[in-house]
């Protein structure tokens, strides 16, 4: 009876790791097919979701654990931050002032960050596992570059879903130039991290360099002044987390560059000139946005108007301008105004605590070692400089309301709490 039993179990535990691999293949078919299609995303979150559950059932011992609490996901240092903040957008989805469009917005989105966050955790175990999932992310972040590039100077579209070139910016699959932009954020920060770990291998080193010139020529094409912003703050905290004498240099050039610029913007050839005129008018259209969403924001200060409504009732608290009767539908193109304006001031706390927690670990987890010594810290570094870079840009645009760039966005921070639950065992 007792071989029986063990044979049994052996094979639960062979099914369990199968399906570990099944999940981690969706996973990676999320990443590949981010940039391009949705239908491909959605249908691999649900897959993804079934197995973890078939995986749960089968791994279930009668008599240990109550049955409900199998399906609890894989501790990580932030369930205590994601489950407040989950519990303030439920309490919010009650009180919203369009329940159905709430809910859907729940289950349809937030919820989801943290299915692909959790899945990610439960999945990536082993060093090939992070491996697999950059070499993947560096394919597909190539051929979306190699997309951009066609779509900008020969073919005005790109060749996998038809989008036009709009306003001479490159948009490769993107609906907008800035969501381009935020994707490429996030491959800058891992190219540059692989390009640390590659700097011996010179056939590797070369690819590496071309494909990192490729992002940064396809970044400039997007014409996305918050990305490149994003950019230097995300060097920022890189040089801060490597070599704090760097980043002392690197912001004195910075501050200097900013000084003498009017300056030395009299030397610049006009055609090369940031359009400062340009940058004004984008900032003064998202101030005023920004203002019109305070008032919606001090009518329901602390829980908000609910989830996935301000769109729809931005209409009524925006101004007219021209004696027009109404504007096409907008978002707040500053992810925290809006997450304010949905979910209220105990939303937007509770989301900037899960955010400080999320570094305040990873910070005192990198202090442990050698900064930069071993290939997975590399990468480690490179994770947490994206995702800093992208939250940075948020500031200034949608990206934690675009279902391609907020799965992106949890899913590698999903991929960091991974490795930082298996940094002991990898370095």
């Amino acid at each position: 009876m007792v071989p029986v039993l063990t044979n049994i179990m052996i094979s639960a535990d062979n099914l369990s790791h199968k399906i570990d691999s099944a999940i981690r293949f969706f996973l990676y078919l999320i990443i590949f097919w981010l940039p391009y299609s949705p239908a491909v995303i959605e249908s691999s979150v649900i897959t993804s979701v079934v197995l973890f559950v078939v995986k749960r059932v089968v791994s279930y011992k009668p008599g240990r654990v109550a049955f409900i609490s199998i399906f609890r996901p894989r501790k990580t240092f932030l369930d205590k931050e994601i489950a407040m903040f989950l519990i303030v957008c439920i309490i919010s989805t009650l009180l919203s002032r369009n329940l159905s469009v709430s809910a859907h917005g729940f289950f349809s989105k937030t919820l989801e960050w943290f299915v692909v966050f959790y899945l990610a955790v439960e999945v990536f175990k082993e060093k090939k596992h992070f491996i697999c999932a950059l070499i993947v992310f560096m394919i597909t972040s190539f051929a979306t570059v190699i997309d951009g590039l066609l779509q900008y100077y020969f073919l005005y579209k790109d060749i996998f879903r038809g989008q036009v070139l709009s306003d001479n910016r490159m948009t490769a699959g993107f609906s907008h130039a800035n969501g381009l932009g935020a994707y490429l954020i996030i491959w800058f920060f891992i190219a540059l991290a692989l390009f640390k770990i590659f700097n011996k291998n010179r056939s590797k080193l070369v690819l590496l360099l071309i494909n990192l010139t490729l992002i940064i020529w396809a970044i400039l094409l997007t014409g996305s002044r918050s990305a490149w912003f994003s950019i230097i703050a995300g060097i920022g905290l890189l040089l801060f987390i490597v070599r704090k004498r760097l980043f002392i240099v690197f912001t004195i050039v910075l501050l200097l560059c900013l000084f003498l610029y009017p300056i030395i913007n009299k030397y610049i050839p006009a055609g090369s000139r940031v359009n400062i005129s340009a940058i004004e008018s984008s900032f003064s259209w998202r101030a005023g946005i920004w203002q019109d969403s305070f008032k919606m924001i001090k009518e329901r200060p602390l829980l908000g108007h609910g989830l996935n409504t301000y769109m729809k009732n931005f209409q009524d608290y925006r101004r007219k301008y021209l004696d027009a009767a109404d504007f096409s539908h907008t978002y707040a193109h500053n992810c925290y105004v809006q997450m304010t304006v949905e979910i209220g001031v105990l939303g937007l706390l509770s989301f900037l605590w899960l955010i400080i927690k999320y570094y305040y670990k990873l910070y005192e987890r990198l202090k442990k070692y050698v900064i930069l010594k071993k290939n997975i810290l590399v990468i480690f570094t490179g994770l947490i400089a994206s995702t800093f870079s992208f939250l940075i840009q948020s500031f200034l645009d949608t990206n934690l309301y675009s279902l391609q760039l907020s799965l992106l966005f949890w899913l590698v921070v999903g991929i960091t709490a991974a490795l930082y639950n298996n940094l002991d065992e990898l370095i």
